[in-house]
Formats: structure tokens, sequence, C-alpha cells
């Protein structure tokens, strides 16, 4: 199978918190969508568990919020309770029979069953049942892309058993987001390469699908995988790449992938740039040249003094650092050929999927750089985020493109 010439990589220093959590959600945001209405308000609608202090099993409800602008200020809305059932990842788009009909479309837990809603573009405070789909497309996690040069919609759902096993990610197709055909369901691959939360974009004769793993996070130190295919069937997936992104919008001539996750600090925006896909280089940890006082823990080399860091040269267009998150992790501040790239935090919140520390998570990329020698620093700053516990740098390893 061919490669695609570009990848989705997220820009350095453009993360943008949209929509924080309020304690009193519980246990915060979750798989989310976004939408803009007949009066140019944007909307975010996201998963929340509405009274999961005051009921011993909680129901899903929907978190709703609204801004003048993708990038906020975002203001709170009611909560949006559709059904006693579960109210799960909604994904929205046009009527195409009634242009002025928004249509959401929800699942939830395995037992719930995927349905869709509709309420009018210049509303969507209200929304009315239009159909229940059962279980027979997916049960929850839906999302919709459509492709011009066929004329109908496909529809990525995840598809589980009724005892909450992910099946993987189903495939269906419809002429008139009403009637659908369920084509093919791609099975969870060895390791749960490919889960949940499908997301596809299409860019220049490659469809690309975000798909995450085992209901981890980005928060969580696990990257969503990226898979790219010429087919919105994804015949063969080939694992392309690495993010940490459920959704994209364009807004303002520029490209920004939406996240967010249990236990997260709530919904954030990152720019995103498409670069090409050069043959990439993974270069250990123990290669780097360290500076000042490290320590080996036995998986990867660590440190909390200000001013120690590492260098590495290398030839090539990016480079990118992974390494571990934690409770305790700190700030680092990026060098690239002596000119600042900003600071990186190592932190990862607590919560109730929470480990001592998530392994090998992906931390940051460079902007596109001109192909030639470069020389990358990672510096310790002693700082850490106001959640922090302490200000400890972790060191996995490095990737470079050519």
């Amino acid at each position: 199978m061919n490669v695609p010439e570009k990848i989705p990589v997220l820009m350095p220093g453009t993360q943008r918190l949209l929509m924080p959590v309020i304690r009193q959600d519980g246990k915060g945001n979750n798989d989310f969508c976004v939408v803009q209405d007949d009066n140019r308000i944007w909307h975010i609608f996201s998963i929340t568990w509405f009274g999961a202090h005051e009921h011993p099993e909680p129901r899903c409800c929907l978190s709703h919020a609204t801004a003048p602008d993708l990038l906020g200020p975002w203001t709170r809305q009611d909560y949006i309770k559709l059904t006693d059932s579960n109210n799960w990842a909604p994904h929205i788009v046009r009527d195409p029979y009634r242009p002025e009909m928004f249509l959401m479309y929800i699942g939830g837990m395995p037992k719930d069953t995927l349905r869709c809603y509709e309420s009018h573009g210049t509303d969507l405070f209200h929304w009315t049942l239009r159909r229940d789909y059962g279980w027979e497309l997916g049960t929850r996690d839906p999302m919709i892309l459509y492709v011009e040069a066929e004329r109908r919609y496909y529809m990525y759902t995840t598809y589980t058993t009724q005892t909450d096993s992910n099946v993987g990610i189903a495939i269906s197709v419809s002429e008139d987001l009403d009637k659908w055909e369920l084509l093919r369901i791609i099975p969870v691959a060895p390791g749960e390469v490919l889960d949940e939360s499908p997301f596809v974009v299409y860019r220049d004769g490659w469809y690309y699908m975000w798909a995450t793993w085992s209901s981890r996070s980005f928060y969580l130190g696990t990257p969503t995988r990226i898979f790219a295919s010429r087919d919105p069937l994804f015949p063969e997936i080939e694992h392309t790449g690495e993010a940490f992104a459920c959704a994209s919008w364009s807004h303002g001539g520029r490209e920004y992938l939406c996240q967010t996750g249990t236990g997260g600090p709530g919904i954030v925006a990152t720019e995103m740039s498409w670069v090409p896909n050069g043959e990439k280089k993974t270069i250990s940890g123990d290669k780097l040249n360290y500076q000042g006082i490290w320590r080996f823990d036995g998986h990867e080399w660590f440190s909390t003094q200000a001013g120690s860091g590492f260098v590495y040269q290398f030839s090539g267009r990016r480079a990118e650092i992974w390494g571990s998150l934690a409770m305790d992790g700190g700030i680092c501040e990026i060098f690239i050929d002596g000119v600042s790239m900003g600071k990186v935090s190592q932190y990862a919140c607590d919560s109730e999927f929470f480990t001592e520390v998530y392994r090998d998570g992906f931390l940051w990329s460079s902007p596109l750089l001109e192909h030639a020698d470069h020389k990358i620093e990672v510096v310790v700053t002693g700082e850490k985020g106001p959640l922090a516990t302490g200000c400890r740098i972790r060191v996995g390893k490095l990737s470079v493109y050519d």
C-alpha cells in the first residue's frame, strides 16, 4: 500500500483550553462535537455525568456551551438530557433535504441504542427524536463524512457487544442520512490498535482515520492512532502515525484538532499542520547527550534539577519528543538551533484511571524545518503547573524525520 505524501501533526505552543471542567460535572467531559449554528454561534456538546455524586449509577447527559468564536470565550448552558438512557458521543450534521435542520447522532452504553435527533439551525437547545437505529449500525461514537465523489454519506461508529466488549469500528453508508446500510466492521486489531471513537478526514486523495485505544485519552498518555487509506471503507488498515485528537475543524484559515478525555482539564484545541511524510528514525533515551543531573529509573532517564538538559544533533525536517507523564511531571523548555520553541508540561492529572506514571507518551513536535542539520535541546526549568506535585522531566525517546 502507498503511504500519503503528507501527515497531520500538532503545532507546538498552540494549545488552547476551550471549555474547562467544572467540578460538579462529576467525572468531567468526554466525547464531544463542535458545530456552528445559523447565527454563527459556536456550540460544544460533550458527555458529562450529571448527578454523579448523588446517584450510585449516574447516567450520561450532555454538557452544552456556546461562544461567538471557536477559541472562545465559552459560556456554559443548561445540561441536555435526551433520554433516560446514556447520552453518549454526539455528532451533528445538516439534513440534506431540510437544510434548516441539524441532525444529532448519538449513542450510549452497549445496552443503549444508536439514535438520531433533530433541531432547527437557529436553536440547538431543543432536540426531537427522529429515529432509533437499535444496535445494527453500532452503539456509540458516531461520526459522519460526506464523500462528494460518491454523493453519499459514510458513518463510522464503535461496534460493541451487549457485555461492553468492543468488536471494532462499523462503517455504514447512506444517501439521505436516514436509511443506513452496514457495509463492514473493522475488527479490533492485536494490541487494540484500532478500537473506538473514530473520526475521519479527507485530504488530497486520502482518508485519515483517528481512532483511540481502549477508552484511554490524551490525558492518560496514550496516543490516538492515525490510519490512512485511499478508500473510505479502509479495506487495508495501515498504522501511519500517532497524535492526540478526536475531531478537527477549520477556523479562520487554520485547522485545529480538538481533544478531551475523562479525568482531563476539559476540551482543548491545538492547531494542526500537514507536513511531508518523511522517513522516521527513532533515537532511544540512552543515545542522548545529557548535561547536569540525570538518573535512570530502569525505564527512562529523569531529572528535577533546573538547568539540566540534553542535546541531540540530527539531519532532517522535523523532530518529536516522547516521554512519560505523571502527577509530578514538570515543565521543560525546548530549543531548536538555539531558538526557544516554548515550554512543554509533562503533567498528567489524577483520575479514576490513574496509575503512577503514564508511560511513553507523545510530548511535542517541532514545526516543519528546512532539510538540514539541526540541534534540539531540552532544558529542565524546575517549574511546574498549578496542579502538579513535582517538576520531574522524563525522557523516553526522540523521533526525527528526513
